[in-house]
């Protein structure tokens, strides 16, 4: 079970979480979600984000079917990065909480 508390730490049963300190593009181990939005648009920035990670030499990508426990993933260090478009508040409330409590940054691209 993960947990978090403002200032408090982050923790899978108990135990304390770090994200890794792993801060670039190659060698990162990608985390993403097609997300529910399939129209041609949407699909083509997917897939053209992919690619980029991938000319990058990204060390892997993988979708798991989860945006919550993906992030959660982050917050252990089980992964490098995620991303995905058009995730709700209730994807990443917990997630944002337990992931800056394990170190890591969490960020909204579409405020830019």
């Amino acid at each position: 079970m993960y947990t978090g508390r403002k200032g408090q730490g982050a923790f899978c049963n108990q135990e304390r979480l770090h994200v890794t300190k792993e801060t670039g593009i190659r060698n990162a181990f990608i985390l993403t979600e097609i997300g529910p939005k399939r129209d041609p648009a949407t699909l083509k920035l997917f897939l053209g984000n992919m690619e980029k990670f991938l000319k990058f030499q990204a060390h892997g990508i993988r979708i798991i079917g989860s945006a919550t426990l993906a992030l959660c993933y982050i917050a252990s260090g089980a992964a490098d990065g995620y991303y995905q478009f058009g995730l709700h508040c209730w994807d990443l409330a917990a997630a944002t909480v337990i992931i800056r409590e394990a170190g890591g940054v969490v960020i909204d691209t579409s405020a830019f």
